[in-house]
């Protein structure tokens, strides 16, 4: 699985090359703060699913686009907040 979105990613960097160059550095900035949000989701659902490990709620990436979003716990009111 891992290696599949590796080359795809791959795929989508040598897209970037024929962009201008106002638009290739917005699109570079883009995929260098998405890469290892990317490979921490491929990270955690291999440990999830693959290896049937609990992965704790500070070490999970829930949203690629709002990283100000929080963990809802089952059975609690309240919202878990991590720094």
């Amino acid at each position: 699985m891992h290696i599949v979105a590796t080359f795809k990613l791959a795929d989508a960097r040598q897209q970037g090359q024929c962009l201008l160059a106002d638009d290739a550095e917005k699109w570079q900035a883009d995929v260098d703060h998405l890469l290892p949000l990317v490979d921490a989701i491929v990270s955690q659902t291999e440990r999830r699913v693959l290896k049937g490990e609990k992965v704790p709620a500070r070490e999970k990436v829930v949203s690629l686009y709002e990283p100000h979003t929080d963990i809802i716990v089952k059975d609690r009111r309240q919202v878990q907040v991590w720094p």
